[in-house]
């Protein structure tokens, strides 16, 4: 540094301790990224809420549509953003639609069915006549058409209901009051022969389908068990894979290996001692109507030694 009227050049040193500007150094980071962390959680928090907030309608459509598959309600209640209305409301008419053809489609089948068996009534009288007349082989053959005719009519219903409850949005029946009443029935049935029932049923075990499906499985398989059953006859339930199992069983002779195929064909009858409608056209109705929907219902129906 050179001064006006100086006699030569001056140099000037200025010196602090470098303790100080490294504390100043470190306090100006540390402000600096605490900052920075504080605007990131700001901004992160911002985001979460927005992204809840505006997929709110998504998750409560979402919840409905769970709730309506499991049965707890029927239609979607309540208003939906503007986006999601119309959606709400067209699905509200698809289910509702659904409905009103599963109604349809049992009023026609038992429509059908009630015009089929009064022509069919109406032959049986014939043909006792003809058996009074003095024609009975043609009466036995005519009497043998009569009953198929009847029971593929009783078959063909029964895969008629299982199709239109097929999927049904909302069908949920709980398993244990059905066994219970059939338990109580079936007992009555066979008071005099001492059969003890053993029940292993979850109250929380519902079945997805209509409850006459389901009375009409449990009804012929238990029925089953109870003929062939020595004394004991046991029903349990449990999930396996997410499906519901329903297992009957019962300490009776069972069936060979080799007729377990021919167990579920219709019309089949293994033992003709057995009074009642043929156990091969029951039992075939009831696995049809359990295997509509395996992925839905989660029903099945299997044949083994001593078991239903």
């Amino acid at each position: 540094m050179t001064l006006p009227d100086a006699p030569g050049a001056y140099r000037v040193v200025a010196a602090t301790d470098e303790r100080e500007l490294t504390a100043a150094d470190a306090a100006f980071t540390r402000t600096l990224g605490l900052s920075l962390g504080v605007l990131a959680l700001a901004l992160v928090a911002a985001v979460a809420i927005q992204v809840r907030v505006g997929l709110r309608p998504l998750h409560r459509l979402s919840t409905g549509v769970a709730a309506i598959r499991e049965g707890r309600i029927k239609r979607l209640e309540g208003r939906f953003p503007t986006e999601t209305q119309p959606l709400v409301e067209d699905l509200n008419a698809v289910l509702q639609r659904n409905e009103e053809i599963v109604a349809r489609g049992r009023v026609q089948a038992g429509n059908l069915a009630h015009g089929l068996k009064t022509p069919l009534s109406i032959l049986s009288n014939e043909v006792d006549r003809l058996a009074a007349d003095g024609a009975p082989q043609l009466a036995a053959s005519m009497r043998g058409q009569i009953t198929t005719m009847r029971r593929q009519i009783d078959y063909q219903l029964a895969r008629a209901r299982a199709a239109a409850s097929l999927d049904v949005p909302g069908a949920r029946v709980p398993v244990a009051p059905c066994v219970a009443a059939i338990q109580r029935t079936l007992a009555r049935l066979h008071d005099g022969r001492d059969l003890k029932f053993a029940i292993d049923v979850q109250a929380d075990h519902v079945f997805r389908g209509e409850r006459q499906d389901l009375e009409e499985m449990l009804g012929n398989l238990m029925d089953n068990a109870c003929k062939w059953a020595r004394r004991r006859i046991s029903v349990k339930s449990g999930y396996e894979d997410g499906r519901l199992t329903i297992t009957i069983e019962d300490d009776g002779p069972g069936l060979p290996a080799e007729q377990l195929g021919g167990a579920l064909a219709p019309g089949a009858r293994f033992d003709e001692r057995c009074r009642g409608p043929a156990w091969g056209s029951r039992s075939s109705t009831t696995s049809r109507a359990s295997t509509a929907a395996p992925s839905r219902s989660g029903a099945r129906a299997w044949v083994g030694c001593g078991r239903s």
